[in-house]
């Protein structure tokens, strides 16, 4: 990711910046990613991660937290920070 909108719907973490074009993150959003990578990293599923985000009361952007596409969505961007393509993330300290 180059910080830029190539195509498709917004990453989640993200919002367009005023140009419309490149991405910076979103204030409510980004954090939560943060915390959905930090439970990830340690080995927590996607059923778990789910759970864990209703219950501290974190809201997805649809109806309900999906545990399938939290778990592609983080093994996606934790193998984008291996090869060095990610965005550097918030701390998710303010989460805990």
């Amino acid at each position: 990711m180059k910080n830029e909108l190539t195509c498709g719907s917004l990453p989640f973490g993200f919002q367009l910046m005023p140009d419309g074009i490149h991405l910076e993150p979103h204030p409510v959003e980004h954090p939560v990613l943060a915390r959905i990578l930090e439970l990830r990293r340690n080995g927590m599923g996607g059923r778990r991660i789910a759970a864990t985000l209703a219950i501290k009361g974190h809201q997805p952007r649809g109806a309900a937290w999906n545990h399938g596409n939290l778990q592609v969505m983080a093994d996606k961007r934790l193998a984008q920070d291996v090869l060095g393509g990610c965005v550097n993330l918030m701390a998710p300290s303010q989460l805990r």
